[in-house]
Parts: C-alpha cells; structure tokens; sequence
C-alpha cells in the first residue's frame, strides 16, 4: 500500500504575531469547516472577493480590523472562546502549512520556539466538496 502524498504542500506561510492572534487565525478556520462553509461562500457572506478568506488562512492578509470581526461574528453568530496570553512574549514566528491529500485538506500551524525548533500549535481537517 501506497502511503505517499500525492499532492504535497500547498503552501508554508511565515508571519510573526502573537498567541492571541494565531488563536483568531484557529478559530476562523474551525468555525469557517464546522459551519460548512468553503473559503469561498465565507468570502461571499462577508461581501468580500473570492480569495479573501484563503489570504486570510494563507497569512497573506490580517484579520484584526475591526470591519472584519464584526463580519465574521454576523455569519458565526457564536460566542467567543478566550486565548489567553501564555506569556509575555508578544509575537512569536509561526509557520502555516497547508496541504490537500484524498479529497482532504490539511491546515497545520507550529509556532518557532528557537531558530529550528517548532511546536505544534494546531493542526486541523476539511473534507472538500467534489465539484
């Protein structure tokens, strides 16, 4: 039996920020696949282009404007779960790895705890939808 990936890595995606923020980057994933929501109808509830919540994912837009928040809370609709501090650091290099294998994509993000060393902050799963 063939264990390879047949397709490899989408992307990795650095970026420094702090715990709090890479906890909004796990909770808009999270909320956005139990919902049932591609990237792209998430983008389309918030009156935004297609790709806007894959840049959001990918790191390659920020998420903290006030506009934003209110948007997702509009379409989530759900209470907050609190990421506290871990401690005084306030931002940290994170890694966002994201990947597709067997009708799955993967999202997996691991913050650097020195210059080669990582710990894995999250790492999460989305059945995709066959087109």
């Amino acid at each position: 039996m063939d264990h390879s990936i047949t397709n490899p890595v989408i992307g990795k995606f650095r970026a420094e920020f702090s715990m709090d923020y890479a906890g909004t980057i796990y909770l808009l994933i999270l909320n956005r696949i139990t919902s049932g929501y591609t990237r792209e109808e998430l983008a389309f509830l918030m009156g935004q282009d297609e790709n806007y919540i894959k840049d959001m994912e990918e790191l390659k837009i920020p998420i903290g404007n006030l506009e934003v928040m209110v948007h997702l809370h509009l379409v989530f609709d759900r209470g907050k779960l609190q990421i506290d501090a871990y401690d005084s650091r306030s931002a940290y290099l994170f890694e966002m790895s994201i990947w597709e294998e067997d009708g799955v994509r993967y999202y997996q993000m691991e913050y650097f705890i020195n210059e080669v060393e990582t710990i894995l902050f999250f790492r999460l799963m989305e059945e995709l939808r066959k087109k």
